[in-house]
C-alpha cells in the first residue's frame, strides 16, 4: 500500500504541471517580497513628513499603514502582472500569424494529388 501511493505521488509529481505550478510559487513568493520592501521604503519616504507630524516611527504603527502598504503591494503587482500577460499575448499572436513554413516536397505532393483527382473526375 505505501509503495503503492509513493509510486502514485511519483506519477503526480512528475507531471509538467506540477513542477511548473512549483516553481512559479516560489518565484511569486520571492517577488512578493522584493515587492513588498519596495513599497516600503518608497511609502515610509513619501509619507514621512505625516508620520513625523503625527509621531509615528513605523508605517506599520500608522493604523492606515499596513493597509495602505497592501493596497500598494496588490496594484504593484497587478500592473507587472497584466504587463507579463499582455507580453505573452503579443507574442502568441505573432506566432499565429506567421506563416507556417510547409515543406515543399509536402507541397508538392499535395498538387500532385489534387491533379490526380482533376484528371481522374475528368476520365482523362
Amino acid at each position: 500500500m505505501l509503495r503503492r501511493t509513493g509510486r502514485e505521488f511519483l506519477d503526480f509529481i512528475q507531471h509538467g504541471n506540477v513542477v511548473d505550478l512549483a516553481v512559479a510559487v516560489i518565484i511569486g513568493a520571492a517577488f512578493s517580497k522584493m515587492v513588498t520592501a519596495l513599497v516600503d521604503l518608497i511609502t515610509a519616504s513619501a509619507l514621512k513628513p505625516t508620520m513625523q507630524k503625527l509621531g509615528i516611527d513605523r508605517l506599520d504603527l500608522w493604523p492606515v499603514g499596513v493597509l495602505l502598504s497592501a493596497l500598494i503591494n496588490f496594484i504593484v503587482v497587478a500592473l507587472i502582472l497584466f504587463a507579463v500577460i499582455k507580453a505573452f499575448e503579443r507574442l502568441k499572436r505573432k506566432q499565429l500569424a506567421s506563416p507556417a513554413e510547409i515543406d515543399p516536397q509536402q507541397r508538392l505532393a499535395e498538387s500532385i494529388d489534387r491533379l490526380a483527382q482533376e484528371l481522374h473526375e475528368r476520365n482523362i
